[in-house]
């Protein structure tokens, strides 16, 4: 399915008809808890993709929530050292430069892929920027501390299945290995849902104006979460 779209993408693109050709691709492309193990898949996945499509651009989103040296980067510094095509950016990276910071080259991403496509065809960097607040959980559904949105970090999902009940990203989260304390159900005019069906339908009204999301400062912040939307 992924050839036969991008060769009617290409079609297109040679036609005239469109201008640009995206394809979203959803799926657990590396283990990181096997570290530097599980890079095979990844390396032959990119291999079979650039041999049958002329000059692809692959950009590869991962939450990572590590604070510093994920198992992506480790395994992309390995694959570039092997003559693959592959950059990381930001903490994805060979290394911060000195005196700089991963958000540096992270706010500097579109500018990195102009610069090395197509010498490099597969870019790895996390959404939206380099923050790291590990305990953004706590704040949000305990001590109900809003100010974290300041400095959104999207990492504070990770290994959270209820954010995703009911959605067609569940079946790709890890398995959960703790219980966690807040219900995948919300109560709503009477009605019970799953809490990330629900979230992401009121966050679609919100954006389509059905709904005055104005009137409570929270949905203001999970607007913006456009991974979400």
């Amino acid at each position: 399915m992924l050839f036969a779209l991008a060769n009617q993408g290409q079609r297109m693109l040679d036609s005239g008809k469109i201008d640009s050709l995206v394809l979203p691709w959803i799926d657990k492309f590396f283990i990181s808890s096997r570290r530097l193990a599980d890079g095979m898949y990844l390396e032959r996945l990119l291999r079979f993709v650039s041999s049958n499509i002329r000059q692809p651009l692959v950009l590869f989103w991962d939450d990572t929530a590590r604070r510093e040296a994920p198992s992506l980067g480790l395994a992309l510094e390995d694959l570039a050292g092997r003559g693959l095509c592959a950059r990381g950016i930001g903490i994805f990276g060979p290394g911060v430069p000195a005196g700089g910071t991963y958000g540096a080259e992270r706010a500097n991403a579109l500018e990195i892929i102009f610069d090395e496509y197509p010498q490099k065809a597969f870019f790895a960097l996390r959404p939206l920027n380099e923050n790291h607040c590990p305990d953004a959980f706590r704040r949000v559904f305990k001590d109900l501390d809003m100010r974290f949105f300041l400095n959104y970090d999207s990492s504070w999902k990770d290994n959270l299945a209820f954010i995703y009940a009911g959605t067609q990203v569940f079946p790709l989260l890890s398995e959960q290995m703790e219980m966690e304390c807040v219900s995948p159900w919300v109560c709503a005019g009477r009605k019970r849902f799953s809490f990330g069906a629900w979230l992401r339908r009121m966050l679609r009204r919100i954006s389509l104006g059905e709904l005055d999301g104005t009137s409570c400062p929270v949905w203001v912040e999970y607007g913006s979460w456009a991974n979400l939307l």
